[in-house]
């Protein structure tokens, strides 16, 4: 039997794009590679190495072939790259799953190690029949943990006898995100005159920004209003295609995700989320702690937790554009009321501290380690 003289954990994370998924993972193991002796992430992709504290060990391809395939060439590339780093190291080898969990605890078992598995979307986008949910709880129960960022997703699981750990998404230091959000950008869509909308996300179909475009025509037309979606993504070219048809350009502009988010969130009026399910939207968090008015769909699982069923901000039902146009319509109309909610919302951020949670994490991998 192999003997191990030192622990380690290692971050499984085939995929990294650019989201709310991609900011926890780089905030959770910043902090973790101060309190762990070591940590490793394994990743397909090769373009985001400089994300990461220099303190952690990176496994990657030695080039950028892989950076666009899809997710399942990615996991079956990770899990070569753990079992020969495996392999040649003499270490006891815990697993924290970040995505593609099912290819994480197929590796966990083919070398008998335990595993950390971290579910951040609502079941019901993918689990659709009652073979499907057999499946998931058959494959789900043989981690050793499930860590989960809403106590909605955590029922979710247990209504099909799954255990989990709720742990709330940890956000930057609010000093710190107001700070950032003071820096000057290039892009000038937004004016002082013009009611200026934000939707930040990645442009597919499950943010469905294709409802909030649909909206605009339900917006009082006495509103001089802009709206500004900042994403990437394969939706792009038919999101820019319903924008030319309904001659949009003059109020609508498309630009690439930006690293710093925060000032396009500090110099708008609203934002958007238009999405058909979500984990635990980071984006709402981050909005709040700069004060922001928030509209959102109330799908699952996460905003109606985070905007405390309303409380801080306005919920509609998914795919409701017309609703959502009138909202916007509202909101305008009734600025004050509505700013007012989203100061009472930046009062709410305690649970989403960054200590707090990220101590969670450490709790949980020390007992497994």
């Amino acid at each position: 039997m192999k003997k191990h003289n030192k622990s380690e954990l290692l971050i499984f994370s085939p995929t990294i794009e650019d989201g709310g998924v991609e900011k926890n993972l780089y905030l959770i193991t910043d902090f973790l590679s101060n309190k762990l002796n070591r940590l490793t992430v394994v990743t397909a992709n090769n373009n985001n190495k400089n994300k990461f504290n220099k303190k952690i060990n990176i496994i990657s391809p030695k080039n950028n072939r892989w950076n666009k395939s899809n997710r399942i060439v990615k996991s079956i590339i990770c899990i070569y790259m753990s079992l020969r780093y495996y392999l040649n190291q003499n270490r006891k080898i815990t697993i924290l799953s970040f995505n593609n969990n099912l290819f994480a605890i197929i590796l966990s078992k083919i070398i008998n190690i335990k595993v950390i598995i971290r579910l951040n979307t609502s079941l019901d986008s993918y689990l659709k029949s009652f073979f499907k949910k057999k499946f998931f709880k058959m494959i789900y129960s043989l981690s050793d943990k499930i860590i989960v960022n809403s106590n909605s997703l955590k029922k979710e699981l247990k209504n099909i006898g799954l255990y989990s750990v709720c742990i709330y998404n940890p956000i930057e230091n609010t000093n710190l995100i107001f700070k950032k959000s003071k820096i000057r950008i290039k892009e000038k869509f937004f004016k002082k005159n013009t009611f200026n909308i934000l939707n930040i996300g990645r442009l597919v179909k499950q943010k469905d920004q294709e409802t909030l475009l649909k909206s605009l025509e339900y917006i009082n037309p006495q509103i001089n209003y802009r709206l500004l979606i900042i994403g990437n993504g394969e939706e792009k070219k038919n999101l820019i295609s319903f924008i030319n048809d309904k001659k949009l350009n003059k109020n609508v502009k498309i630009i690439e995700y930006q690293n710093n988010i925060y000032p396009y969130i500090k110099n708008s009026n609203l934002f958007a989320l238009t999405s058909r399910h979500e984990g635990l939207p980071n984006i709402l968090i981050e909005c709040l702690a700069l004060k922001r008015i928030i509209i959102s769909t109330n799908c699952k699982t996460g905003p109606s937790e985070i905007l405390e069923n309303g409380k801080y901000g306005k919920l509609i039902k998914v795919g409701d554009f017309k609703m959502i146009g009138k909202s916007i319509s509202e909101i305008y109309q009734n600025y004050n009321f509505y700013n007012h909610k989203a100061k009472q919302g930046y009062s709410s951020l305690d649970k989403f501290n960054y200590q707090l949670n990220c101590k969670k994490y450490l709790n949980i991998i020390k007992d497994l380690l």
